[in-house]
Order: C-alpha cells, then structure tokens, then sequence
C-alpha cells in the first residue's frame, strides 16, 4: 500500500472546544520500557490501529540511564492524561487536480493508492517518576501503592500530596515531564519532583492539539477517474513488514535500556534500525529483489534483538543479585547433615554436562552451576594451636582454553579446587553441605568480600577438624565477553 500526503501540508484551523482528558496509571521498569507506547490509526473503510513507539525525548532517556536509577529496587509510574480533537476533513486536496490525463499505472506510480481525507488531532501530557522500593521483596504491593498515589497526587490533590511523596514503602527520586499538542517551546521538561510538574501543568496554556491519525481514501472513490480498488500484492509482503515494524519499535525501546549503553548491542542495534528506517519506503512489494532485501533486514533485526535481549537478562540478574543479601544462610543439622547458603541458588536441572548444569532460578532465569565432592577429612583431635591446617581452602577459578572455547571444567578426582576453562565467571551464589556428627555447624568463612558474590573467583574456608566429606555448588553466568 503506498500513500500520497501532498494533501496534509496545512490544516484548517480548529474552532471546537478543548476535549476532556482522559487519564491513566501505569508501572513499568527497565526490562519491559517496549510499554511506554503510543498509538496512530488509518481509516480505509475499517480502522487500523497500529501501536508504535513514543518518541523517548532526551530528558526522559536521561532518567532511565542515569546511574542511580539502575537497581533492582527502581521502578517507574507513568501518569498520562490524554484528549482528541474531532476530525478535521480536507476539503478538494491538491492532489486532486494531478488525476487528469494520467493512466492508472502511470498515476499510482507517482501517488500511490491513497490519499489523506481527513486528520485526527489531540494532545497529551505525561509524567514518569522514578522510584525506589525499600524492600525489594515486597515489590508488587509497593508498586501498586505507588501507582494510585501519583494518580491521586495529580487528580485530586490535598492529602494526597502528602501520601504520594512520604511513603514508608518506597521513596521518590526524579521525574521527567512530556508534552504533545500543547503551544509550547520545549516538550520534553526535567520536573525533578511531583511538586514541580504540577506547577508547569498548572502554567500551560489550552492545548491546541498536533495531528495523532489520519483518515485514508482511496482514489477509486473520487468522481474520477477509474483506478481498480484492489491491487495484487502477496500477503506475506504485509506480514513481513508488520513483523519488521513492531521489531523495530522494541529494540527503539531496548536502546534507552542502561544494559545495552555502551556496549557492542546497543552498536547492533542501531545499525538495524538504522538499515530497516532507510529502506522502509521501498519494502512494500513483492519483486524477488525487495523480497530477498525483506528477508535481510527481518534477519537483522531479530538477532540484534536477540543479542540486546540477552544482554537485558544478564544485567537484570546481575543487579537483582547485587541487591540481595550477602548474609550466610545455615540451617541443621537434619539427619546430622548441615546446609549452608549464599546468594541465588537453581532449582530443577534442566541439562548436565558432566558436572556442569544449566538450572533454573526461581525467577525463571536459566543459568550455569557447577557441583563438586570433596576428598573425606579425616579427623584429627589434636592440631597444633593456630595452625592453618584447622581449615581447608575451596576454590573456583577459571583459565584460558586456547582454542577451547565454552564450559569445559575439569573433573577428576574428588578435590578441593575446581576450574572452569575457556570462559571467565561471575559467581550468583553457592552452597556448601556436609554430614558429620557435630552438634555445632562447623566453621565455613568466605575469603573474599561480599562472601564472593559476583566476583569471578570463589574461595572459602572449611573447617578441618571434623571428619566430614562436603559437597560444593556454585551458581554463575558468563564472565564478560
């Protein structure tokens, strides 16, 4: 489908009252941004709604990049009040005139299929602020409470200023500030608090609206002349081109993602917008060539997502980790046997390869682990007093493979040190367990800071004055590339 809009350069002038805006509430964090969507419509006969994109201003972009708006515990309120204009009909376009004397080959060729009959205008403001749970754990209430406050502090007013900003449950950071259809300069504004973006909405001027829609007309529907209202084009020309489309409206999302700043995806990424936006007016057809050039660039863009997708994950589980605690779970003994925890641990096993393990997180994530046995302790009632042979080290490290590339751990005969070759880690969490006859947890102290989570080494100490044979897991992801 090709479309002329010679017919839109001016609209008429809009005589009808203000509408009623509509208002909405909604929470989204930096995993799912592909949320913050608009919507534009074409009418031919039946309405086709098209989700796309809102265009991310520098101010708003800024708020989910800034540094300390990176955690776990941030999430954002958008509160957007919205109106829409009657439509304004375009009279006689001036393409009109073009219809004399031209075949409807020659005609389409130059102008297309349809052209512009009417515009739908509207306006609409946004704020989104940026906000910190206290307790991570607590989330989904924290988040709800949060949404009704900002709703209530921008729609009713009086008390509710005072609830939405001295919450016990999270607490507020920043905010930011669009407009669309209002008559001002600058559209997109740093508000900084709830506060402050009530007092620039209370300043602006009546919105005059900016065009949000447009209505499509067919030139077979004007008096003359005869153009056939129906045009052979193969189907999956359409299906590609909408695939493609909303493809693209998620990686422009991703690219205001702070996983992605910086980094070889986010060049991916753009490189793909970039090659799908500048072909985008020649894709609609069904030659072999435009078909093959279809084929391309849907390729493109679905491995730079998946790359930009995986890149999201790791840094979401990397910041979820990072504000979990580091605090050493121990729970026993139960049938003389002693447990002790740290950071994220995977649950069912979803494929072995030999004491590797792909698990699955409880939040869904599917990462590595790997598990060990020590050699038996045999126990020894009289150590030298201070002597280091009381404890035993455990290790975790990894090595350069050469041509090895991946997962290859070495799996000999039970020890106490293991490594990884060919990929550097990052350790999420472990665990250590063992069987003996203690009426006391032996002693167990992690040797490097943050009891060695998220570093790329594991080391801990184990106490050697028992007779006691421990098991060893460790839960990590892929170092970095």
């Amino acid at each position: 489908m090709m479309c002329a809009l010679e017919s839109t350069t001016r609209a008429p002038p809009r005589n009808s009252a203000v509408p009623e805006a509509r208002a909405s509430t909604n929470i989204f964090n930096h995993d799912n941004l592909h949320t913050l969507r608009s919507e534009y419509s074409a009418n031919v006969g039946a309405k086709i709604n098209l989700p796309c994109p809102v265009d991310i201003g520098a101010d708003i972009r800024s708020l989910f990049l800034k540094e300390s708006h990176r955690g776990a515990s941030i999430f954002f309120v958008q509160y957007q009040a919205e109106g829409t204009f009657p439509m304004e009909r375009l009279e006689n376009p001036t393409i009109k005139a073009k219809l004399r004397n031209k075949s409807p080959k020659s005609f389409r060729n130059m102008h297309g299929d349809y052209f512009v009959d009417g515009i739908i205008s509207g306006y609409r403001h946004r704020i989104i602020v940026a906000c910190s749970a206290k307790d991570v754990g607590n989330r989904k209430e924290t988040e709800h409470e949060a949404k009704l406050s900002v709703a209530n502090f921008f729609q009713l007013g009086g008390k509710s200023v005072k609830e939405a900003q001295t919450s016990e449950n999270y607490s507020i950071l920043d905010a930011r500030m669009e407009l669309y259809g209002y008559p001002v300069t600058a559209t997109s504004l740093t508000a900084g608090s709830l506060e402050e973006a009530r007092k620039i909405l209370k300043a602006l001027r009546p919105p005059t609206g900016s065009p949000i829609s447009v209505v499509l007309r067919h030139y077979s529907l004007l008096d003359y002349p005869q153009f056939p209202m129906e045009v052979n084009i193969d189907p999956s020309v359409f299906k590609h081109l909408q695939e493609m489309r909303e493809i693209h409206a998620r990686l422009q999302t991703l690219l205001a993602h702070p996983a992605l700043s910086k980094t070889l995806e986010e060049d991916r990424v753009s490189r793909a917008t970039r090659r799908f936006e500048e072909h985008r007016p020649t894709l609609a057809g069904d030659s072999p060539e435009v078909l093959e050039q279809q084929a391309t660039i849907l390729d493109e863009l679905e491995d730079a997502e998946m790359e930009a997708n995986n890149r999201v994950r790791r840094w979401s589980l990397i910041e979820k980790t990072r504000e979990m605690s580091r605090d050493i779970r121990i729970s026993g003994p139960d049938n003389q046997s002693y447990i002790w925890e740290c950071g994220l641990l995977g649950v069912p096993v979803i494929g072995e390869f030999g004491n590797l393990k792909r698990v699955e997180l409880k939040s869904g994530e599917v990462v590595w682990e790997i598990e060990w046995t020590t050699p038996k302790i045999s126990e020894r009632r009289h150590w030298p007093l201070r002597s280091s042979a009381l404890f035993k080290h455990l290790r975790l490290s990894s090595e350069s493979g050469g041509w090895r590339r991946g997962f290859v751990a070495k799996t000999d005969t039970p020890t106490f040190d293991q490594c990884i070759v060919g990929t550097e880690f990052i350790v999420l969490g472990w665990s250590l367990s063992c069987i003996c006859t203690s009426k006391t947890p032996p002693q167990v102290t992690a040797k490097l800071p943050d009891q060695c989570i998220l570093k790329d080494e594991f080391e801990v100490c184990i106490d050697a004055s028992i007779s006691a044979e421990w098991r060893c897991r460790v839960t990590f992801i892929r170092g970095p590339e």
